[in-house]
């Protein structure tokens, strides 16, 4: 079972003898290892970050939390698996792989295990390396046939494997020197089940062999056996699994290039194979075909192997790394070789480690990851080419939007008849740009925005339904969810309008001598509220009077309306009634009444007028 510790898959390049110096220059050499665990990522952050990197030939890859890969350096083969066959200096997402939870970086080729235990790759596919039976590149990742219960993958030279439920492992792809384990030495595009192993806990995809960690904390190898690389003592290749001499207490493997290395339990590290650089670790330039153990490593808590060269994560956070240096990849500040572990310089809150061809990487505390070494085609993703002999930090472009402004107050709740509104909210971050829409209009400008909150003044506001809508965009152009105000719609006020000078018992109604006949007036200067109706349609408000001897209001239409009140006369939502026009009646005792209504219909009480 595969622990939650951060664990990385080791990586492994070409046998150095059997490959041109020309090739080992242009990175023809395989395998960066991945990361062994399956890291429950549960996004807690604003922003998704790295949760594992895998360093591979030249390229590197790593998992972000919520489970995309984002992978920069050389695409020649589409290993970054964006679409694309063009190199990149900084990370580029691979597409369509939002549910992974771990990953490996191989030679010009990777693999994620995603969500359930299905298996995709990408990139190189000479000799079917992608597990999709073709042999057919894909800059984008493919399904690896019939892998539906895998726990880990590991992504070597040439070939790939994985880790199913139960303990089993299969390999796909190359099978030169045995590598595939199946017990033949015949190229597979398709997955085949590695012989005799039932109790595997982790593995490890090196150049031309691969290892598996078993139950009890044993370990065996199987493939070409070239300077030792399977630690059975000999130097005989094996298609089958073979056990490595003297590990039984190993925790975690890694197979390199001509070399493998085991943790053991207590934080000491064994190594075999190869030893041309030193990358042994024993203070020796000597080949060896058993574990020999690492000088001055007692508290590892991790380690990885890779070309000619291998890390370990120390307990704090540090990490140390021996062997071949012509590129700077042991991260000491120098391009000297050597054999004994030299520490990485600047690093010190680690948490997981991947070695590459040439180049190593580092997963640090809060999500940062640095990488050191060879950068010919970007695969220290600082932007550069430029190879650095100390830890660089991985340019991660920002692509996480802003939260959605939110929190908005001044919303008219329900119904208003206000035509008038000034929306606050808050917003998800502290710099962009900021734009205000009203109902289905244009994006524009807000009319106030500060660091946190902004809002929105609304005035003339149609009847009906309204929504407010704010986005913003931050200085990458990332931009939010929209977040959007409740509706709330303004409506012809039911409240009638009420008349408030003149009041009844006043001298407003009053006698008045027109041709001789004397009649009764009312003089102008009628104040009506406007029952909450501050439109500019509340123009249209009727002012009625009428008469009757029997000192009723009329029940029918009162026979005279007074004209509509103008604009100007609106002050402070009380209607100002201004025309100089009098409404005169026969000279009688019978009183006037006077009343307000709006477009509604609805009326104010009648209000008796007397002389």
């Amino acid at each position: 079972m595969i622990q939650t510790s951060a664990v990385r898959q080791p990586c492994a390049f070409p046998n150095r003898k059997t490959r041109s110096r020309r090739s080992q220059v242009l990175g023809l050499v395989a395998l960066a290892c991945a990361i062994l665990t399956t890291v429950a990522a549960t996004a807690t952050a604003q922003a998704a970050a790295p949760s594992q990197v895998a360093a591979g030939t030249q390229h590197s890859c790593a998992l972000l939390t919520g489970g995309t890969v984002k992978c920069w350096g050389s695409n020649v083969s589409g290993q970054l698996g964006n679409g694309t066959t063009t190199n990149s200096t900084s990370p580029v997402s691979v597409t369509g792989i939002t549910n992974a939870t771990q990953i490996s970086a191989g030679y010009q080729h990777s693999c994620a295990l995603l969500t359930g235990g299905t298996v995709k790759c990408w990139g190189d596919n000479g000799s079917g390396r992608l597990g999709n039976g073709t042999t057919t590149n894909s800059s984008s990742p493919v399904s690896v046939t019939g892998i539906t219960n895998a726990t880990q993958v590991t992504a070597g030279y040439q070939h790939s494997c994985a880790l199913l439920t139960g303990g089993t492992v299969k390999c796909w792809g190359d099978n030169g020197s045995g590598r595939l384990g199946d017990g033949t030495d015949t190229n597979s595009t398709s997955p085949v089940t590695v012989t005799g192993i039932t109790n595997a806990t982790q593995i490890s995809a090196g150049s031309y062999h691969s290892c598996a960690l078993l139950t009890g904390g044993t370990v065996k190898c199987w493939g070409y056996n070239g300077s030792g690389r399977l630690g059975d003592g000999t130097k005989t290749a094996s298609s089958s699994p073979v056990s490595v001499t003297g590990i039984t207490n190993a925790t975690q493997i890694s197979a390199g290039n001509q070399h493998s290395c085991a943790l053991l339990t207590g934080g000491t590290v064994k190594c075999w194979g190869y030893n041309g650089y030193g990358q042994l670790g024993d203070g020796t330039t000597t080949n060896s075909t058993s574990p020999v153990s690492v000088t001055g490593i007692t508290n590892a808590t991790q380690i990885s192997a890779n070309y000619q060269h291998s890390c370990a994560l120390l307990t704090g956070g540090t990490v140390k790394c021996w062997g071949y240096n012509g590129s700077g990849q042991l991260g000491d500040g120098t391009t000297t070789n050597s054999s004994s572990p030299v520490s990485v310089t600047g690093i010190t809150n680690a948490t997981q480690i991947s070695a590459g061809y040439e180049h190593s990487c580092a997963l640090l505390t809060g999500g940062t990851v640095k990488c050191w070494g060879r950068n010919g085609d970007g695969q220290l993703g600082d932007g550069t080419t430029t190879n650095s002999s100390s830890p660089v930090s991985v340019n991660f472009p920002d692509t996480t939007a802003p939260d959605a402004p939110g929190s908005f107050t001044g919303v008219p709740s329900g119904q208003t008849g206000s035509t008038t509104a000034t929306i606050g909210f808050t917003l998800g971050e502290a710099d962009g740009k900021v734009e205000c829409k009203l109902d289905g209009g244009f994006w524009g400008a807000c009319t106030t925005v500060s660091v946190t909150s902004g809002s929105m003044s609304l005035a003339g506001l149609a009847l009906g339904a309204h929504t407010l809508s704010v986005r913003q965009t931050d200085a990458a152009n990332n931009v939010s969810q929209v977040g959007m105000t409740a509706s709330w719609s303004v409506v012809i006020p039911t409240v009638p309008p009420t008349v408030t000078t003149p009041s009844a018992g006043t001298k407003t109604v009053y006698k008045k001598t027109v041709g001789g006949v004397k009649t009764w007036a009312i003089k102008t200067g009628l104040l009506f509220s406007t029952g909450g109706d501050t439109r500019p349609a509340a123009q249209f408000m009727n002012v009625q009077v009428a008469v009757d001897s029997s000192g009723r209001p009329v029940s029918t239409k009162p026979s005279d309306s007074l004209a509509a009140p103008t604009v100007a006369s609106f002050t402070t939502g009380v209607l100002a009634w201004s025309t100089t026009g009098e409404v005169t009646r026969p000279s009688t005792a019978a009183p006037v009444w006077v009343r307000a209504g709006n477009r509604l219909g609805k009326w104010s009480a009648w209000v008796k007028l007397t002389a």
